[in-house]
């Protein structure tokens, strides 16, 4: 996210706290999406890193999904950057996007 987006720059050196805003709602589904690939029955470190290799694909379509938002934020004409209530709806859809997956996917095997 930060090598294509410098949102790491635009939250410590400009103090974009919508920027922050934003990154930590990417950041809690990416945990939510990670934290569910791995939970379940104690095998063995192969097998729940097998189990993390295949089932936490979706935290990586999330990231892409918020850098081509925060690509299309940053270059809006309309100025949303500036505004609070975008950056938590985004914030929201990315922590509902990655409720949503795993409610309906359950605990996997």
């Amino acid at each position: 996210m930060d090598l294509l987006t410098s949102i790491s720059d635009a939250i410590t050196v400009d103090r974009d706290e919508h920027a922050g805003i934003r990154l930590g709602g990417l950041l809690l589904g990416i945990g939510l999406l990670s934290g569910w690939s791995v939970a379940g029955d104690w095998v063995s470190a192969s097998a729940t890193l097998k189990d993390f290799a295949t089932s936490a694909w979706p935290a990586i379509l999330l990231t892409g999904v918020a850098v081509i938002a925060e690509v299309v934020f940053r270059r809006s004409s309309m100025h949303l950057s500036a505004k609070t209530i975008p950056s938590v709806v985004i914030s929201a859809v990315y922590v509902g996007l990655a409720v949503v997956w795993v409610v309906t996917r359950g605990v996997h095997s």
